[in-house]
């Protein structure tokens, strides 16, 4: 595989760690040091317990919203949001403005270009065409587009979904894929397209039984347990730059914009999308006027706290909820916000060396951590195979992992 002449061997992999402009190793026998043996218990008196009586009031979802697709809708957009919303850096009450921001762009694009409806299953279609052909199907579908009917829309549609549902089985069926060429081209898209695509299952659970199962599972088994600093972990230096505060700039709000995927599932509760903010500049300008308020006030607002949860199937029974995956959509606003306090924390970090990279090595920004370590793996193979010697290498999944870190 061409990962393992990326470092052309162990030397290789020696130099690409002496010379990564992140990676700062260090001498491991210092990490081991008993310094830090004595050190005091974590304090428990501030744990913040998440009881049922503090979980928020039950929204209701919104319907999807249909955007524009030229560039002069986008444009009577702008000017409208120009003329509707205040680019004032006073602001009285901050909860207020932003649910008026969110409301007033939610119910322009609605007004303007409509909903996206609801998918209703008709059993009766279901029954007539699911067995049809697709010579039939496509039979069916000229018969109804020739009378040209209003109430047939509904049907015209199923039956084009139907269609193109079953040319896509029929492709899958046949395994036509060239795995090598695929491979080649792109190797994250042919990973994404072959191991993620998972089965629709809907959860045949009620609401309070997943909101117990998801409580007890993802939180603290032991709430009123110490975290103790491990003794071989180094103690870390008094930071030498310190925490940037100022409030952001448009640059950096605009940059924070731009780096989100526009494929982004919007969060249900208010339906603003990215793509919205990417297209009408006078509302990024809006929302750095929201975001430098929220920083210099050093508040998080309780509109932004509630998010909507979805729940992805994995695998076996539907009617239990550990076989199911949670997946939180978050309003954009929060993401926007939430990405600037990361890359803050990020740079006081990493300014002040305090990312351990010798050890980790994944989810740091431009870090080769997954190549770097397939090497090592592959080297330690490699060499017990021609030693004829024996290699033992175990992998760790550590259940409810998040729910047991002391946040």
């Amino acid at each position: 595989m061409s990962l393992w002449k990326a470092c052309k061997g162990y030397r290789g992999l020696k130099s690409h760690q002496r010379f990564c402009d992140i990676s700062d190793n260090c001498d491991f026998t210092e990490l081991f040091q008993e310094d830090i043996l004595n050190e005091a218990p974590a304090s428990t008196e501030d744990i913040n317990i998440y009881t049922p009586e503090s979980v928020p009031a039950k929204k209701d979802a919104k319907k999807g919203l249909r955007l524009p697709k030229s560039k002069s809708e986008w444009n009577e957009a702008n000017e409208f949001f120009k003329l509707h919303l205040s680019t004032s850096s006073n602001i009285e009450n901050v909860e207020n403005e932003i649910c008026r921001i969110q409301n007033c762009i939610y119910d322009y694009f609605k007004l303007n270009f409509g909903v996206i409806s609801e998918d209703i299953e008709n059993n009766e279609m279901k029954n007539k065409y699911d067995h049809f052909s697709k010579r039939k199907l496509k039979k069916a579908l000229r018969d109804l587009k020739s009378n040209q009917m209003e109430n047939q829309v509904d049907e015209i549609r199923y039956i084009a979904r139907l269609i193109r549902k079953k040319y896509e089985d029929g492709k899958n069926a046949l395994n036509s894929i060239n795995h090598n060429e695929s491979m080649k081209n792109s190797m994250w898209k042919y990973c994404k397209d072959i191991f993620e695509k998972s089965e629709i299952v809907k959860p045949d659970f009620g609401r309070e039984l997943c909101e117990q199962y998801f409580r007890e599972n993802h939180r603290q088994n032991s709430e009123n347990r110490s975290f103790n600093v491990p003794p071989w972990m180094k103690q870390l230096n008094l930071p030498a730059v310190v925490f940037d505060q100022e409030p952001p700039s448009y640059q950096e709000i605009t940059k924070i914009i731009n780096n989100i995927k526009s494929s982004g599932s919007p969060c249900p509760f208010d339906h603003v999308s990215i793509i919205i903010l990417k297209r009408c500049p006078i509302l990024r300008t809006i929302i750095h006027k929201i975001i430098s308020h929220c920083w210099s006030n050093k508040m998080f607002p309780q509109v932004w706290k509630s998010a909507f949860t979805i729940l992805i199937y994995k695998k076996g029974n539907n009617s239990d909820p550990s076989n199911f995956r949670p997946i939180t959509l978050q309003p954009v606003l929060a993401k926007i916000y939430s990405s600037l306090i990361r890359n803050r924390i990020y740079q006081f970090l990493l300014k002040n060396k305090y990312i351990e990279s010798s050890i980790q090595k994944g989810f740091w920004k431009g870090m080769s951590g997954t190549i770097e370590h397939i090497e090592l793996l592959s080297y330690i193979i490699n060499h017990a195979r021609n030693k004829q010697r024996e290699a033992v290498i175990t992998l760790l999944d550590l259940k409810n992992a998040f729910g047991e870190v002391d946040h």
